[in-house]
């Protein structure tokens, strides 16, 4: 899979880079989400820090840190958008 990161929200050149799994991170190091390629047009499972699973979807992959998802709110991105120091 191709995956495309964005230094901030309205950076016009990403980073590109093929990857077969995706770890992402928050602050803190703590994993929040992460995807894995099935294959050459066999899709991509996508698994997030708020799923029942995720915890098992992370040993599975050989990442042996444990998240605990309390109190998960998702923020709109018109919300992102409007911070000045992705707004640049």
């Amino acid at each position: 899979m191709r995956v495309k990161a964005f230094h901030r929200v309205g950076d016009p050149q990403p980073l590109v880079k093929e990857a077969s799994v995706v770890l992402v991170e928050d602050d803190n190091g703590t994993p929040i989400a992460v995807a894995v390629s099935l294959g050459k047009g066999l899709g991509v499972h996508v698994a997030h820090a708020d799923d029942p699973d995720f915890n098992a979807t992370l040993r599975e992959l050989g990442i042996r840190q444990l998240t605990v998802c309390e109190d998960f709110r998702q923020q709109p991105l018109d919300h992102l958008m409007a911070a000045p120091a992705l707004s640049r």
